[in-house]
């Protein structure tokens, strides 16, 4: 079971650093600002744009927060799919479930999100938004959240194996 959280993780850091060689991609779109689209090697960023008066500077940056949970799970899911598409036992399907399904993401990506840039262009009617994740806090919550999923999946099989010996004694 170790062995399996070990994998997962190596396999997120090698997900997370193969984004920084995407993201030394540079794009020119014209009309929006130079640093939209531009990351660094060591964040994790979603880039949006809403159209619209002042409104559209809360609506993107509420489309940046959906945005980068979805990056998030997309790429735990990737990572899991990459070395453990075809899992051997139902411990480890049990594991990899746990670990696909985050119900504390919003939370840790409304918790851990910064607003790099806001930009609204009053004479175009379009707002930009950069909001990045540091990839360190990304791997940290992962690892946290790995360990508490391998203790709870511990706890459960010394249940069952109690619940095991009792219908042995029976």
């Amino acid at each position: 079971m170790v062995e399996l959280g070990l994998a997962l993780l190596k396999t997120l850091a090698s997900f997370l650093f193969d984004q920084y060689l995407y993201s030394t991609t540079e794009y020119d779109i014209d009309n929006a600002p130079s640093w939209y689209y531009q990351e660094s090697a060591d964040e994790m960023c979603a880039f949006t744009y809403e159209y619209g008066k002042l409104e559209s500077i809360e609506k993107a940056k509420t489309a940046a927060q959906k945005q980068m949970q979805t990056k998030i799970s997309q790429l735990i899911d990737r990572s899991i799919y990459q070395h453990y598409k075809n899992s051997t036992t139902p411990k480890e399907d049990k594991m990899l479930e746990y670990f696909s399904k985050d119900v504390k993401l919003p939370i840790f990506v409304d918790s851990n999100l910064h607003y790099v840039k806001v930009k609204h262009e009053d004479n175009a009617d379009i707002t930009f938004v950069k909001a990045c994740i540091p990839k360190q806090t990304i791997l940290t919550y992962q690892t946290e959240r790995l360990k508490n999923i391998q203790k709870e999946l511990s706890i459960h099989r010394s249940d069952e194996a109690l619940k095991e010996l009792d219908r042995e004694f029976e």
